[in-house]
């Protein structure tokens, strides 16, 4: 993205949108895992993700959701 970084879009969506992000990256660092959960990551997946791994968080997030919004 040549405006913004990742971390930058996910804020920007947490400030005008109610909608889970899932942050999928190679980085593996725990400053930049934690830095996505702080700015609003229902979850950061270290790459490569398996598809059974995404479907699942996917269905807890949608889950959570729910609950929170009933």
């Amino acid at each position: 993205m040549p405006d913004m970084d990742g971390f930058e879009l996910l804020k920007h969506i947490n400030s005008e949108m109610d909608l889970p992000v899932i942050l999928i990256s190679a980085d593996a660092r725990k400053q930049v895992v934690m830095k996505g959960v702080t700015y609003g990551a229902c979850d950061y997946l270290i790459k490569p993700v398996r598809i059974e791994t995404l479907k699942n968080i996917w269905q807890h997030v949608v889950r959570k959701k729910a609950r929170n919004t009933a």
